[in-house]
């Protein structure tokens, strides 16, 4: 079928972009993953801390990451190799503190501002880089396979790690080959914008923030959901599950999404999302063990909203502040999923789905009726061409 080729198309030519920089992607899901590892595993760290210091040192680490990814994305023209190298020496001298297990004040200020720093500061740099490789044509399919790559490691890695010091090799051995890698190879930052890009408003990408925001914000109170009436082993194999289904959604997702649009997607994945929770609704949370199907929906929106849309929308300049503002959103849903349950705050299972389809009904109407296709018409009419003059081949050849 011509749609199937024009996917695998785009799909392999993805995967050549990414090979063609394999170095600096390498490095970026190096970087990347790390950033997961240091955020997700931060009850290790508290514990060497000290009993008691558990919110205190979360909040520190989630602030100082904020504040380092806007000063990263601020001051991005200036972030050359050796802010890079340097960057991934803290990192190093971080991993190698949790050895030495400082605990109280001291350890509560050393690990949240050396962690926050390493899970922030040249992370819009990492992350503008790919987007600065990429065109309109291929930059969902290099975001797909991207992503793929980054939560594949992060699945590997977090099978093995189950404790502070299985975190602190895992990042020595990340920031190790990061600096083999950031070594060799100069950081080259595009100054002239793509042929193609079209200026949007500013309420364009605020518009796609506060619908990424609705997402997040849903997933929150799902989980918390799930939390009052699942084992953590279910949980545990719920989200593994999930995330699973989101790596094959991240690869098909890029690839459809340079050749339908990406606001298609995105509606697609909000519907998909509000009949799961409609379902889950009606059987009174007797069917929220499945809620690990929304990792199709997850995988979509991840890839579009970390990735794909800031570099539609956003220019050269804009970018790095664009995708600081998208990790930030995702970086606080983070944190607010690990404080709620210390604060025992507890939804009604009646309030709360009717409460996320009011939610993911607003995205729908927003992204439907307020939002532009950031794809370019033109590129997805030559698609359309493309595909249909290779039907008419076909169709030739069949009656001659």
């Amino acid at each position: 079928m011509p749609i199937l080729k024009s996917f695998g198309r785009s799909l392999v030519q993805g995967a050549r972009v990414v090979a063609s920089q394999k170095s600096m992607s390498l490095y970026g899901v190096l970087s990347i993953a790390s950033v997961y590892q240091i955020v997700t595993f931060h009850s290790f760290i508290s514990n060497l801390i000290g009993y008691g210091y558990s919110l205190a040192f979360l909040s520190a680490l989630f602030l100082t990451s904020i504040i380092s990814m806007f000063l990263g994305a601020i001051f991005r023209q200036k972030i050359q190799k050796k802010v890079h190298l340097a960057w991934n020496l803290l990192g190093v001298l971080f991993a190698s503190l949790i050895f030495f297990r400082l605990e109280g004040i001291l350890g509560l200020i050393v690990y949240s501002v050396l962690g926050g720093v390493t899970a922030g500061l040249c992370i819009p740099d990492v992350i503008c880089h790919l987007l600065e490789i990429t065109n309109f044509e291929n930059r969902g399919a290099v975001s797909g396979i991207y992503l793929f790559s980054i939560y594949l490691l992060i699945i590997i890695s977090s099978t093995v790690i189950s404790s502070a010091f299985d975190l602190a090799l895992f990042l020595l051995v990340l920031k190790a080959i990061s600096i083999l890698l950031i070594s060799f190879r100069p950081i080259k930052k595009a100054d002239v914008e793509e042929p193609a890009f079209v200026r949007h408003p500013l309420r364009v990408p605020l518009l796609y923030m506060f619908v990424w925001f609705i997402f997040l914000l849903v997933d929150v109170i799902v989980s918390n959901m799930a939390l009052q009436r699942l084992t953590p082993n279910e949980i545990y194999w719920i989200n593994l599950e999930s995330v699973t289904l989101g790596l094959s959604a991240m690869i098909i997702g890029g690839a459809i999404a340079d050749n339908v649009g990406r606001r298609k997607l995105i509606i697609f994945a909000y519907l998909y999302l509000g009949i799961e929770y409609s379902f889950i609704s009606l059987s009174s949370g007797d069917l929220i063990r499945y809620t690990f199907i929304d990792g199709v929906a997850w995988g979509l929106l991840s890839t579009l909203f970390l990735l794909v849309i800031w570099g539609d929308v956003g220019s050269i300049r804009a970018r790095p502040l664009y995708t600081a503002t998208a990790l930030t959103i995702g970086v606080a849903s983070i944190y607010f999923k690990n404080i709620i349950p210390l604060f025992g705050l507890r939804y009604d299972l009646n309030q709360a789905f009717p409460l996320t389809s009011i939610f993911l009904f607003l995205s729908v109407v927003i992204t439907s009726f307020l939002l532009p296709e950031t794809l370019p018409d033109k590129i997805i009419q030559s698609k359309e061409l493309r595909d249909y003059i290779e039907t008419a081949k076909k169709i030739r050849e069949k009656y001659t």
